[in-house]
């Protein structure tokens, strides 16, 4: 679990620094076109029979279907990871709210200081 939290982590920060450079079309067009290389390179090496099917528009339907998710999910991804940090906000609020809690100005400071850092464009 600790690797999966990891892994979406270091995901949606790259996704977020490469979002600087690159626009959100050609972040999975990069992608795609470095399996491409993969492939070819792979099929170089061991033949065309590593990729042959006798269900190609299948396979293609679901490359498709693949590359529309994987555009919506690059486009969202960093927003969202970036939207999760804001929860010490909320924490301390309705800890606050609901439990009575006393929000000294270390710990409003420490709560917005994180999320402000998570959710700026830097």
């Amino acid at each position: 679990m600790l690797g999966a939290v990891l892994s979406f982590a270091a995901m949606a920060i790259a996704l977020r620094e490469l979002q600087r450079h690159m626009g959100t079309l050609q972040i999975p067009a990069l992608r795609t076109g470095m399996t491409l290389a993969i492939v070819a390179v792979l099929v170089t090496a061991y033949g065309h029979a590593l990729i042959a099917t006798q269900r190609f528009t299948v396979h293609a339907t679901r490359a498709l279907v693949h590359l529309l998710g994987q555009y919506c999910a690059f486009g969202a991804l960093a927003t969202v990871f970036a939207i999760e940090f804001t929860m010490p906000v909320w924490t301390a609020l309705l800890a606050a709210a609901f439990l009575g809690e006393r929000q000294t100005q270390g710990r409003c400071g420490g709560a917005l200081t994180a999320s402000r850092w998570a959710t700026s464009k830097r």
